[in-house]
């Protein structure tokens, strides 16, 4: 089983878009485990799935993670994808916007693209289970754990598929005689899109927003969530990840 895992809005979509394109399963359900101290949860889980046996599925499989170490389940393979941490806020700002609540038509989590909603996040982040630097910072172990490939986001979304390359070497994927290469797979992710089994990926859009976030071209980071980011040590976060 490959874990394809990130913190919110960093990126799983696309890898997973990728290794649908690379010709592996996703199996019908999502881990979630936000807090070191938290158990994982499986989310978007059938009543009465076999866990157990998803979990024992080989490699030909993957799982959609958004967790943070320690992890129980070993030996381990997994991609981890990491995003540089404003850009990533401002997505799920963006994301939260656009996703209605199920019990009426708010904002997801009363979030919305705006200085208010930023500094919030930043400050407490109820749904991140606290303020949004230390929820990133619980996933920075990712990045120095045996059997991960780390690949950064950015550069999935822009180096031509190179990182698509990197991802289908790691989990030994590609089929010369399936006409399922780097350029291949690449091109159905930016959004030249092409069929898969019927299914076509990525027809108009490279993420689930539409367009890559950016903070400092968003309208809305403001003196006012710089302060907020700074003082809840945003400067170290972005350090832990190499930005």
């Amino acid at each position: 089983m490959i874990f394809v895992n990130a913190f919110p809005k960093c990126g799983t979509n696309l890898v997973k878009k990728a290794l649908g394109g690379l010709g592996l399963t996703q199996v019908p359900s999502q881990l979630v485990k936000m807090r070191p101290a938290d158990s994982i949860q499986f989310a978007k889980t059938d009543e009465g799935a076999d866990i157990a046996g998803m979990l024992a599925l080989d490699d030909s499989n993957y799982i959609h993670c958004h967790t943070c170490p320690p992890m129980p389940h070993k030996p381990l393979r997994a991609i981890n994808i990491v995003r540089e941490p404003r850009n990533a806020l401002i997505s799920f700002l963006r994301w939260s916007e656009r996703t209605p609540d199920t019990k009426g038509g708010r904002h997801f989590f009363d979030l919305g693209a705006n200085e208010e909603s930023a500094v919030s996040l930043i400050e407490a982040g109820a749904y991140l289970y606290g303020p949004w630097v230390q929820a990133m910072m619980n996933f920075v172990p990712w990045t120095r754990m045996p059997g991960v490939l780390n690949v950064r986001f950015e550069d999935i979304a822009s180096d031509g598929g190179e990182t698509v390359a990197k991802i289908a070497n790691f989990i030994g994927a590609f089929d010369a005689d399936s006409g399922r290469n780097r350029d291949w797979v690449y091109n159905g992710l930016m959004g030249h899109g092409h069929d898969i089994d019927g299914v076509t990926v990525c027809p108009d859009k490279s993420t689930w927003t539409g367009s890559l976030s950016d903070w400092e071209t968003c309208g809305f980071w403001t003196p006012a969530v710089e302060d907020a980011w700074r003082a809840k040590g945003g400067s170290r976060l972005e350090t832990a990840l190499g930005y």
